[in-house]
């Protein structure tokens, strides 16, 4: 484990898929923590090398079939990427920054090197952030690439239930399946129709989300806001620097059989570069050749009251 802090920020990062398995602000949660491994429903989780679902686990690159495993089999779909929880590298860690490296292989669905490269940095004014650095290790083809995380927020130790959601530049939603979570029509203008991303805030009480929304804002922006008088509006704030234009809000909730441990309910805001099953419809969906990298950059911050 590597432990970072900074003013009234700790954090730490964990070489088991290279992510924040805790991160407190004056010792309140900013994300759902967990006590003992495996990290429960995807927590943290960088979805590499595509984020969300892959229809039957079939897409096509440049001409040629790919078949991927199913690893969400109720679905039939091949679901967050292929990295889960992979021991990583670490190459170097100090007081406030631990960077950790990842290489894999080509294998069944997927016959592309690649290369992961992640610091995280913790800094006393601006939070957690990281810079992620995905490279295309082939020797000759070009590889489709998409990008996600998968937070679950804690607005500083507060119940969902106590409150309320905010995505200011919300553009549109992307109507999903309900039986396989899948797109089934074009993007839709946020009305009152997505609940989810109401410009005046979502109260979370009893509310029940798995919604994909697509942003338009130069960067990609959530928060989650503890609504009771006696905290003053203490939170935390999510963010993702472009083409992280999309957000897929999940709400884990033992209704559903999908409790998280140690909360019962918890939200997942979830930065993408792409919709579910970009990798069959192309959307937002990147290529890298050769030796080509691309960068993103995402974190998450206390919301303090004025």
């Amino acid at each position: 484990m590597l432990s970072l802090h900074s003013g009234d920020y700790q954090a730490e990062i964990t070489t088991a898929g290279a992510i924040p398995t805790s991160l407190r602000y004056q010792d309140r949660p900013l994300i759902a923590e967990w006590e003992t491994a495996p990290a429960p429903l995807t927590a943290q989780c960088l979805l590499l090398p595509w984020p969300n679902r892959t229809a039957d686990g079939i897409y096509a690159h440049r001409g040629v079939c790919h078949k991927l495993t199913v690893t969400e089999k109720d679905r039939n779909n091949a679901i967050h990427g292929l990295l889960g929880y992979s021991e990583w590298i670490p190459q170097s860690h100090s007081d406030t920054s631990a960077s950790l490296i990842f290489t894999d292989e080509p294998k069944e669905g997927w016959p592309w090197w690649m290369t992961y490269e992640i610091t995280w940095t913790l800094d006393a004014i601006t939070g957690l952030s990281a810079t992620l650095k995905v490279s295309n290790q082939s020797a000759e083809d070009t590889a489709p690439i998409g990008f996600g995380w998968h937070p679950y927020l804690i607005a500083q130790g507060a119940a969902l239930d106590d409150c309320i959601l905010r995505i200011p530049e919300a553009c549109s939603y992307l109507p999903l399946d309900p039986e396989r979570c899948l797109p089934m029509g074009p993007e839709v203008p946020i009305d009152d129709l997505c609940t989810v991303a109401t410009k005046s805030g979502q109260d979370m009480r009893g509310k029940l989300f798995d919604h994909c929304i697509h942003l338009g804002a130069e960067e990609c922006y959530a928060e989650l806001v503890d609504q009771r008088p006696e905290t003053q509006g203490r939170g935390v704030a999510l963010w993702g620097d472009k083409p992280l234009d999309w957000l897929q809000i999940y709400t884990a909730d033992p209704s559903w059989g999908e409790p998280f441990p140690g909360w019962g309910r918890a939200l997942a805001v979830e930065p993408m570069s792409c919709p579910p099953n970009a990798l069959r419809s192309g959307t937002d969906l990147m290529s890298l050749a050769p030796s080509e990298s691309i960068e993103y950059s995402f974190g998450i911050r206390a919301i303090t009251p004025n």
